[in-house]
Formats: structure tokens, sequence, C-alpha cells
């Protein structure tokens, strides 16, 4: 997110925040009980955020996990096919220079 006050880029960064959040609960808890905001949440904010924001190469990252972890409790065939085009997304990332995802500790 930019470094500016903007309030709408405070709530997107908070909401990031809460959906990043969110999926770390899902893996490390096996608690999916907020899996359906977070992938709302990070939907959301690859929607809206500027190819070149680092958050948006996050949002695609954590979302494809979401997705991932979706997919393996209930096998919808959906969430398949979004987390392999949210892996073209993330080469042609790669390829236009725009993908910084975060690299975890």
């Amino acid at each position: 997110m930019t470094s500016s006050d903007d309030p709408t880029d405070r709530e997107m960064l908070d909401a990031f925040n809460l959906a990043e959040n969110m999926i770390r609960e899902c893996f490390e808890e096996s608690s999916y009980s907020n899996l359906e905001t977070a992938i709302f949440l990070l939907r959301q904010a690859r929607d809206q955020l500027q190819e070149t924001d680092p958050l948006r190469s996050n949002a695609i990252h954590h979302l494809s996990l979401a997705l991932h972890a979706r997919f393996n409790q209930y096998g919808w065939a959906e969430d398949f096919s979004e987390i392999f085009k949210l892996v073209g997304d993330m080469c042609a990332d790669i390829k236009k220079g725009t993908f910084k995802p975060h690299v975890c500790p």
C-alpha cells in the first residue's frame, strides 16, 4: 500500500491484514470459519489495488492459498480453476516485473 494517509488506502491495508491473519489461522490452526471472508477480502484487494502495488502480488498469492484450502475442504472445481488463473496472473506479473511477493520469515 502507498504511504499516503488516504482513508481508502488505510481501509484496504486493514482489510488485507485481516484477510492475511485469517489465512494464517486456516493453516496453523486448521480453522476454516473465516475462510469465506478472507477470500472475499482478498478478491477485493486484488481487484482494487494497482498492478504496481506490492500488496496486489500478496493478495493474489494469499487468494490462491485460500482457494487451495477451500478446495481441499470441499473439492469445488471452480476453486481449482481459479487457482490456475491466479497462477497465470502471477506469471504475467513476473514477466512484467510487477510481481513482488512478501517473503515470510
